[in-house]
């Protein structure tokens, strides 16, 4: 599958980690470290990633090197960034209908799988090996990982048209994903054409049955 590569600038927060990324003051054998981490990061960025992904795939290589710690991470680039740093794939949703599950160390994308339109948040079930990918158009895309760590996708479920924010929730007999607009970022917003000025806000509950792990 073909992927859009972006042409936006990079933001000021992406710019102050690659400064501070190079500011880092490193070894010998560490410049080849940081040089291959700039381009990963380059690499993640033309893909449309959020800025924290690209981060995150910036500074895992020398998290593995233990050419930084942690603490010292954590104040140089942010908790966000090192936390999507230590898991070792990343689930990137891109505006061109695309999940890349990316491989943290390398950058390498080892699969892209289709999901809807205005993707607006990706969450991680690490112990159903569940994907979910809320999207604007009114879909819910669910992915599932196999025994190999291959994902493919299980099922496309309809929500309401600018349905948005998520949440995984564990429940007696099941799992439950939660939907709701934030388009202002925060817990209220317009769903379905209603009019914002009403302060509605909706929450949407999929009940899914506990996937059999293969």
């Amino acid at each position: 599958m073909e992927t859009t590569a972006t042409t936006r600038t990079a933001s000021s927060r992406l710019q102050a980690a690659i400064a501070a990324l190079r500011e880092i003051d490193l070894p010998a054998d560490g410049e080849a470290v940081r040089s291959a981490a700039l381009e990963v990061a380059e690499i993640v960025r033309t893909l449309d990633a959020d800025d924290e992904v690209v981060i995150a795939a910036m500074i895992q290589p020398l998290l593995d090197g233990s050419y930084i710690e942690r603490e010292g991470a954590v104040k140089r680039f942010g908790e966000e960034p090192l936390r999507l740093a230590e898991d070792a794939r990343l689930f990137v949703g891109c505006h061109n209908k695309t999940m890349l599950i990316v491989e943290a160390g390398s950058g390498k994308v080892a699969q892209a799988l289709p999901i809807g339109e205005g993707v607006d948040a990706v969450v991680f079930d690490a112990r159903t090996r569940q994907v979910f990918s809320s999207q604007s158009d009114g879909t819910l895309t669910i992915l599932q990982g196999d025994a190999a760590g291959k994902f493919s996708v299980q099922q496309n479920v309809a929500t309401q048209r600018g349905a948005r924010r998520e949440a995984v929730i564990d429940r007696a007999g099941g799992r439950s994903h939660r939907s709701r607009d934030g388009s202002d970022g925060g817990s209220r917003g317009a769903v379905g054409g209603d009019d914002p000025a009403r302060g509605r806000q909706d929450l949407i509950l999929v009940e899914l049955r506990s996937p059999r792990h293969r």
